[in-house]
This record gives C-alpha cells, structure tokens and sequence, in this order.
C-alpha cells in the first residue's frame, strides 16, 4: 500500500506543470536550410517527466499479470489442462499485440499504444471482479470444464487484462527515443526495472488483501490503480520530440534535425509500408534477422522461464518444504521484485562502468541463470541452497533483461519498438510450451498440493540450464555472421 501511495505522490509531482516551451536554438547553422529552425518550437513535456510517466503507465500495465491464478484456484473442479490454457492465453495474445504496439511506437511515438491497452485492461479486470462477486466462493468451487460458455467470460476477462503487458515494446523504445543515445540504456533499465516490479508488488498486495478481503474487492482495486495509470498516460505521456513534429506537418527532415538541437539523438525508420510487412520480419535485412534472432534466443532463456521463480519455486515451497501457502506466494512476489530490482540497479552500474558491454553482460546473465538453475535442480528441500540460487537467477535474469534490451538499441537502433516486439512476442509464445516442460519433470500437483516420489532432486529447474546453453551455443554459431 506504501508503495502505491508512493506512485500517487509522484504522480502527483510530474503532472505538473504539463508543458515545457523550449525555442529552437540555431547554432548549428541549420536556420538558413531549414527555416523552422529560426521559430520558436513548443515541445510537451521532457525527458525526464516522460520517463516517470512511462514508468507508472508500464508498472500498471504489468501488475494484471498475476491475477488470473487467484481466480482458478476457486475452482478445483476444473481440470489442471483447462486452467493452464486459460493461464497461458493472455500473455500469448498480450505478446503478439507487442509487436503491433511496437511498430506504432516506432511510427507515431507510442501514446495511443500505450493509452488503448491500459483502458482495456481495465475493463478486464472489471470484468474479473464482476464475475467473482458474481458466483461468490461457492459458485466458483460447482464449475467443472463443461461449463465451458461460463469459463468464457473470465478467460475474455483475463485476455482483455492481460492486454496492458502489451505496452512492454512501448515503454522501452519511448525511454530510447525520448533522450539521448548514451542515456538510453540507462533509462530503459530504470523504466523496465520499476516497472517490472509490478508483478511481485501484485503477489504481495493480494497475499495481504485476500487475507482479508474476498476475491472480487482484491480485483476491484487492482482496477482503480489500473484506472489511475490509464489517466496518467492520458495527462502525461508524450511522444519523442521528432513524433511531436511530424504530428504537426513537419516533414521527416526537417523533425529530425530540430530534435536533433535538442538532444535527441536515436530516430526510427518510417519506412515499414504496412504491418503485414512486419509481421513478415521484411523490416530487416538478412543481418538484422540473424542478430534479432540471437536476442530473441537469449531473452527467450533470459526471461521465457521467469515463471521458475514465479509459480514452481512457489509451489515447492508449499509442497515439499512445508511453507504456507501465503508464505510461498509471498516469497514468489520478493524474488520477482529481486529480479526487477537487479534490472534497473543493472542498469544503472552498467551505463556508468561497463559501457558497450552488453553483449559480455549477456553471456554473464545466461552463465548465472544457468549456474542458479543447476543448483535449484541439486538442492532439493535445502532451504539455504534454494534460496541462494533462486537469488542468483532473479539476479541474472534482471541483468539479462538489461543487457539483451540494451544491445537492440545498440545493433537495431532504428526498428527499436519492433525489435523489442518480436523480442517479448516469442518468449510469450514458447512460456507456456516451457512451462509445460517443466511441469513434466515436474512431480508437483497444484490441485491437491501433493506430491509423488521425485528422487530428492527437482528435475524441473533442468529447463534453465538447457535454455541458457543453447542460447549461447546459437550465439557462438550464428553471431561471427551477423558481424561481418
């Protein structure tokens, strides 16, 4: 609730003022070419109030994440294939929309991409809390899978909530495009990394809320702090000060070299003739696919197994080592904010001391998700040991998402919103074919919070290791090609 407040208040802080007028200053004798620079040109916003708004707007956009499973654990009834569809569909849908939202960033500068998603997500939670308060406690145990028109309308609740993950591509290239070039890692890790926290801030708000609170008011708040956000973005967001000028009639030219005056440095290729053609990956060429297909490759491994920390090391905790359900969600929210925490601090470190090295940083996270994920696969029910490599995987997982983002803007600076599409589009996609890997090695049941006979060790935290080695053995394949 702190922390929530502490959003009101900076909220509060950059509204306003609104505007900044800034005059076009012709020093670098551009005036006599580009007339436009002699006038006085009036920009909304600055990079600073725009990085605290894209901030609050990609924190809320993520904190639905992690409210669909509250809902299916009310209904023991239904089957475990069921609920992991219904789980796994909105992230599914929510990384397709990434690339959408991405290519209009690169466009048009990403407002509406961030404006549209977050009202939709907050009619989906208000379609969550509506059909809790609904059925109650009782109505939700009675479902079973062949109430299949019912289940409609949570899932469609849950697919429309999920959309605000959507704004993931948005935030991180309107944090690059609205600063400077050697800003912009930093920036992106610092709106990322808070941003990020979301869903471990979600995890422990409902573990307190659902105490004492039922289900229905849990969602029904998490809708005002999603209703907050979505006017946040409405009062604050801004596009980068080359989108603000096209929207006036500027002409591409002529935007770029008055934002240039004024410090911004990164510009997108408007180019892309339609979004077919993007989804087709024709935005690149033949070596832009080759290094776009090594970042997906390593955020896939980097991030497509977040949910080891999030929903298995949680459910071990309950079922093999005896803690409390909400003790187990509680801890499942704090290594989620380890790794949100270690992306921004990342991020920070990095830009000042290790400039240029993200693709040695990337190496160094996949090295530590794997180290961590081998020694989660040896520890068993040792707590020590569980809890000091679920620390070092949070930890590379938040340096990875830094480095991994930090080297699109470094090799494909002027596609950054697709790029960064496509990059949380696949490992949306292959999580839940991920996840099924691991609930397969797995011999834990969420249903009945019982267990078979696993041999002491939890095979499932294999699939980090293997995700980590492959992506650094596609990397030392496919990488020396790409550089030539």
């Amino acid at each position: 609730m702190r922390s929530i407040l502490s959003l009101l208040l900076i909220f509060v802080l950059a509204v306003s003022p609104m505007h900044a007028d800034i005059m076009a200053a012709d020093e670098s004798g551009l005036g006599e070419q580009f007339p436009a620079l002699q006038e006085p040109v009036h920009f909304s916003g600055n990079p600073t109030r725009d990085l605290v708004f894209i901030t609050i707007s990609y924190f809320v956009g993520y904190m639905p994440l992690v409210l669909m499973p509250p809902t299916l654990n009310q209904m023991p009834n239904v089957s475990k294939s069921l609920k992991g569809f219904m789980t796994g569909l909105p992230p599914v849908i929510a990384g397709v929309l990434r690339i959408i939202t991405g290519r209009h960033t690169d466009q048009k500068g990403g407002r509406a991409a961030f404006i549209v998603p977050l009202g939709v997500s907050f009619v989906g939670l208000l379609v969550l809390a509506s059909f809790n308060y609904a059925l109650g406690e009782e109505g939700l145990k009675e479902l079973t899978d062949e109430d299949w028109a019912i289940l409609l309308i949570p899932m469609g609740g849950a697919v429309l909530a999920g959309t605000g993950l959507s704004t993931y591509s948005v935030a991180a290239a309107m944090s690059s495009y609205s600063g400077s070039k050697e800003s912009a890692a930093g920036r992106q890790a610092i709106s990322g990394g808070l941003g990020n926290l979301a869903p471990g801030m979600a995890l422990l708000m409902f573990s307190f809320l659902l105490k004492v609170l039922p289900l229905h008011y849990a969602y029904f708040i998490t809708a005002g702090v999603e209703l907050l956000g979505t006017t946040g973005a409405v009062l604050g967001l801004n596009p980068s000060r080359y989108h603000q000028l096209l929207a006036r009639g500027h002409d591409a030219e002529s935007a770029r070299q008055i934002a240039e005056t004024h410090g911004q440095e990164m510009f997108p290729d408007l180019t892309t003739p339609s979004l077919l053609h993007t989804f087709l990956l024709r935005d690149f060429d033949g070596k832009g696919k080759l290094i776009l297909f090594n970042l997906v490759m390593d955020y896939i491994a980097i991030t497509g197994t977040s949910f080891a920390l999030t929903t298995f090391l949680p459910l071990a905790l309950k079922t093999r080592m005896g803690f409390s359900p909400e003790s187990a969600l509680l801890l499942g929210g704090v290594f989620s904010m380890v790794t949100a925490l270690s992306r921004a601090g990342s991020g920070f470190l990095a830009s000042r001391f290790l400039h240029g090295h993200n693709k040695l940083l990337s190496y160094v996270s996949l090295a530590g998700v794997g180290i961590g994920g081998l020694g989660l696969f040896a520890s068993g029910t040792y707590a020590p040991t569980v809890f000091g490599f679920a620390v070092l995987v949070a930890l590379s997982q938040g340096l990875g998402k830094y480095a991994v983002v930090g080297r699109v803007k470094d090799l494909l600076q002027t596609r950054i919103g697709v790029a960064l599409g496509f990059l949380g589009c696949f490992p949306s996609l292959l999580s839940p074919l991920l996840s099924g890997a691991m609930g397969s090695l797995s011999h834990l049941d969420q249903n009945d919070g019982g267990e078979e006979d696993w041999g002491g060790v939890s095979w499932e935290y294999l699939v980090l290791p293997g995700t980590a080695v492959l992506a650094i053995v596609l990397n030392l394949a496919t990488l020396p090609r790409a550089s030539r």
